[in-house]
C-alpha cells in the first residue's frame, strides 16, 4: 500500500514535515505485537515525529505507542490480547490496530469500559470496530472523519 499521498496530506494540514524514519529498536517493539507487514512498514518509513493531532484525535509516534500499550489504560490491558494502540483521542480514548491471520481490524477502546479483572471476552464486547485496514484508518483520520469519543459511536 502506498501511504505517500497520505503522508504528505497530512504534512500539508500540519503545516510542516511530521515524519521520519523510525530507528531499528523502534520497529523491533511494534513487532512484539504481531502487527502486519502493511503497519510495520508504514512505521518504518513514515513514523510520527511528535504526536500529530487532527480534529482531537492523536496518531503517536512509536516511543507514546510503547507507553500506551505498557502503562496506561486501557491499552496496556488490551495488548496481551493482540490489540496495539496507535492513537488515542482527547478524552483518553484509544484507537488500537488487531492483527488477526494478516487481516488488520481498527478498533476504539474506552479508557472507562476497559478495566483490570475484565475476561478476552467481555473486553472484545467492549472495543468497537471502526474499520478494515490501516490505510483507512489513515485516511480517515486526515480527513477529520475519526470521532473524538467512543460514546459518539452509535
Amino acid at each position: 500500500m502506498n501511504y505517500q499521498s497520505i503522508v504528505e496530506e497530512i504534512n500539508s494540514i500540519q503545516g510542516k514535515n511530521c515524519f521520519r524514519v523510525a530507528e531499528v529498536s523502534s520497529i523491533e517493539y511494534l513487532e512484539t505485537l504481531r502487527l502486519s507487514e502493511e503497519v510495520l512498514a508504514f512505521y518504518r518509513k513514515h513514523e510520527p515525529a511528535d504526536i500529530i493531532e487532527i480534529n482531537e484525535v492523536r496518531l503517536l509516534p512509536i516511543s507514546e505507542i510503547i507507553e500506551e500499550n505498557d502503562n496506561y489504560t486501557p491499552g496496556y490491558l488490551l495488548s496481551p490480547h493482540g490489540y496495539c494502540a496507535i492513537a488515542s483521542t482527547i478524552y483518553g480514548d484509544i484507537y488500537c490496530i488487531k492483527t488477526s491471520e494478516g487481516e488488520d481490524q481498527i478498533v476504539l477502546a474506552s479508557h472507562d469500559e476497559i478495566s483490570k479483572g475484565q475476561e478476552l471476552n467481555e473486553l472484545t464486547q467492549k472495543v468497537k470496530k471502526i474499520g478494515k485496514s490501516f490505510y483507512e484508518f489513515l485516511d480517515a483520520f486526515k480527513g477529520k472523519r475519526l470521532v473524538k469519543s467512543y460514546y459518539d459511536i452509535e
